[in-house]
């Protein structure tokens, strides 16, 4: 190891140098001195050894005393590294410059080019605040095996200062006054030249990017080592303040993270996925995004405080929820699902609360957004029931232990009112759910619902020791004692002189001779009977009327031993219609009522007036007489073309002008529910007469308007 120069006296004038080479063993290489000694040279060839020491003296020519001695020992080479050695003036005594082998550089990919940053490997301004993060020890070179480290101390007293000249005629290594010339040749290795770190190669002095000792480095077109954010040709890459090597990985820099590509050193910009699929964001300059949205790829991503982007729920501001999903795109416009639950977020990426509509149904959020699943939701009195999908359901629902209930087109759970579905009647209690057995309602009415919830009609029911039939409408018209073996035992419902009331739902005597429809609620005195076997009647009577006169061979079946309740079932107005749907085809010149299929507005209206409790009417009523046959069975005008009304369920409504309505310059149909946008159902031609069609359930407010919003009347039940 060569020891540094040690000057004894700036007055000192070297004018002999006596030069010692010690020989310990041969080898292959030489080194060839020179010894200057009054104006004369010698020169001595030697082999010199990986162990060899060389030995330099100066002597004062005037006194022939020793001034200074170097002594280098070279220590033993790897195979793959140059054995020259370059001597250089060190500004600093610390500093250490390392001779080592330059393999081949490696390609690596481009980038752009931030604003701070000097192109053409000019270098970069020194940034001593940049800190790399996954490098602790890198602001000191030490000397290992395959290198030849110099220690240089800085000479003092320059002026008086005449450096010995070793000259070798195989290496050319020279020693010059540094106030002449600061240019210091030596065949390959570090230089510090003028305090600018510079490396030589062959003599010459290297520009562009350069491995050496397994590290890479960049000296610009000055040759100088470059520091700092640095533009190569193809890529921009940082190179350590105080080494100058090439940094990879992460980098503390002006107060922000930047990244530095793990294989070629590129600066980072864009996604970086990293470990078990995380993900961070550099921007344009390379600095990571933090605490921030970031737009990119016609995405958004947000980036947490530490730089990782967000997967799932993100929460912020007041109360406000983001989704990001596995590949931490947010999403917009779409469903997300975590372990928590179902949550829908809106175009602009904030989770959804609230009622949704889709297609014909709705779905329903919380306060938390999630989605309300095989759930129920109840707004006031009114129940909704979300299905697995989340969806409100409509009709039909089954739950239980062979239980079912009953959602309206307008999904609200039916309750305390029947339902037609599919052609049959079912019954849904005040609790939503679907009855089963006997319903005792009106006065002294008995229905029966079977074990599938559906209402017998025109059916025979044995029940204990009674035999029930249930006519055309559900109701129980005759109920006769059976034996054990389900046989009638006749027996009359009315003895002779009993009082009896033809019923509403009368049609005819047996044979057809008398038409009862006109005289239903009228009391009769019974004078004969006479056991039969038709229709539902074990017996026919021969009654006498108020007014004296005589009709025989009425049927037990139309008569009924309490007075009759002339009281419209509003529910069963409703029924009616809905029976009806998809049965029914627009005409004003057929039945009008449905008995041939087709049917109009008024027609329909009569006959389900008179179906669900009204009296007998006399003939089927146009939207004009229609008036007095509403507040004959019970009914209150309660709105004569208002600006609105507040509607409510069984709300019978005329359009047309008392005196104007006839044929189509009228109509009439029924309020189905009780809400700010009603629906309406009516026997009309909104579909042109289309087959199967005339019976429509739509928005009142809408099909008002397509006819612009008609002179109308509204009766209520009261």
């Amino acid at each position: 190891m060569f020891k540094p120069w040690s000057i004894l006296s700036t007055s000192v004038i070297i004018a002999t140098a006596l030069t010692t080479i010690s020989l310990k063993q041969a080898s292959a290489d030489t080194i060839t001195g020179a010894a200057v000694a009054d104006n004369k040279t010698q020169t001595v060839t030697t082999p010199i050894t990986a162990d060899a020491t060389m030995v330099l003296t100066a002597t004062d020519v005037n006194r022939h005393q020793n001034v200074a001695t170097v002594t280098s020992k070279v220590p033993d080479k790897a195979s793959d590294t140059k054995n020259d050695v370059s001597v250089t003036t060190a500004r600093d005594k610390s500093q250490k410059q390392e001779i080592v082998q330059t393999p081949d550089k490696q390609t690596s990919a481009g980038n752009d080019i931030p604003t701070d940053i000097q192109v053409s490997h000019s270098v970069a301004r020194d940034d001593t605040s940049a800190t790399e993060t996954t490098d602790t020890d890198k602001t000191s070179e030490s000397a290992s095996a395959g290198k030849v480290v110099v220690n240089q101390e800085t000479h003092e007293h320059t002026n008086s200062l005449q450096v010995a000249t070793l000259t070798s005629f195989q290496n050319q290594r020279t020693f010059r006054d540094s106030n002449r010339d600061s240019k210091i040749q030596a065949r390959s290795g570090w230089v510090n030249d003028n305090g600018q770190r510079k490396y030589q190669e062959n003599g010459h002095f290297i520009s562009g990017e350069k491995k050496i000792d397994n590290y890479w480095y960049n000296f610009d077109n000055n040759y100088v080592m470059s520091r700092g954010l640095t533009q190569l040709p193809n890529k921009i890459v940082y190179y350590n303040a105080q080494t100058g090597r090439m940094v990879y990985g992460y980098l503390w820099y002006n107060n922000d993270f930047m990244y530095f590509d793990d294989y070629d050193g590129h600066m980072i910009k864009g996604e970086r996925h990293y470990g078990n699929n995380s993900m961070e964001y550099y921007d344009n300059s390379g600095m990571q995004v933090r605490d921030a949205y970031v737009w990119a790829g016609n995405t958004f991503y947000y980036m947490k405080p530490n730089g990782d982007a967000v997967k799932g729920v993100r929460y912020y501001g007041n109360g406000n929820m983001e989704f990001y999903g596995d590949d931490f795109k947010q999403v917009r416009n779409n469903y997300a699902q975590d372990a928590a639950g179902r949550y829908y977020l809106t175009s602009n990426g904030d989770a959804f609360k609230g009622v949704r509509n889709v297609g014909n149904s709705f779905e329903i959020y919380g306060n938390d957004y999630k989605q309300v699943i095989n759930q129920y939701v109840a707004t006031g009195s009114t129940f909704y029931y979300m299905d697995q999908n989340g969806l409100a359901i409509k009709g039909i629902r089954h739950y239980g232990n062979n239980n079912m209930e009953y959602y309206g087109s307008d999904a609200k759970q039916v309750r305390d009112a029947y339902v037609h579905d599919n052609g049959v009647l079912y019954y849904m209690k005040s609790n939503g759910d679907a009855l089963r057995g006997f319903r005792h309602y009106g006065n002294n009415m008995l229905e029966y619902y079977g074990d599938n919830f559906v209402q017998y009609r025109d059916k025979y029911l044995i029940y204990g020791h009674k035999r029930y039939h249930f006519g055309r409408w559900g109701d129980a018209d005759t109920i006769d004692t059976v034996d054990a073996n389900g046989n009638v035992v006749a027996v009359s419902k009315f003895n002779v002189w009993d009082t009896a009331y033809i019923t509403k739902f009368a049609d005819s005597t047996l044979g057809g001779s008398h038409d009862l429809k006109q005289l239903a609620g009228q009391n009769v005195t019974i004078l004969n009977k006479t056991q039969t076997n038709y229709s539902n009647s074990s017996y026919y009577y021969t009654v006498r009327l108020a007014n004296n006169n005589i009709i025989s061979h009425v049927l037990e079946q139309d008569l009924q031993s309490s007075p009759v309740q002339f009281h419209v079932d509003v529910n069963q107005v409703i029924n009616w219609f809905e029976y009806n749907k998809g049965r029914l085809t627009y005409s004003m010149y057929g039945s009008r009522n449905g008995a041939d299929g087709t049917a109009d507005c008024s027609g329909s209206m009569t006959q389900a007036l008179y179906e669900a409790g009204a009296k007998p009417y006399d003939y089927l009523y146009s939207t004009e007489s229609l008036h007095d046959y509403l507040t004959n069975n019970g009914f209150k005008l309660i709105i004569e073309n208002a600006s609105s009304w507040d509607a409510k369920r069984g709300d019978i409504v005329i359009w047309g002008k008392r005196g104007f309505s006839e044929g189509a310059f009228g109509h009439v149909g029924i309020m189905t529910t009780t809400e700010n946008d009603p629906y309406f159902i009516s026997t009309c031609y909104l579909t042109a007469g289309a087959k199967g069609s005339a019976v429509q359930e739509v928005r009142y407010n809408e099909f008002a308007q397509r006819d612009s919003y008609p002179y109308y009347y509204v009766y209520r039940q009261m």
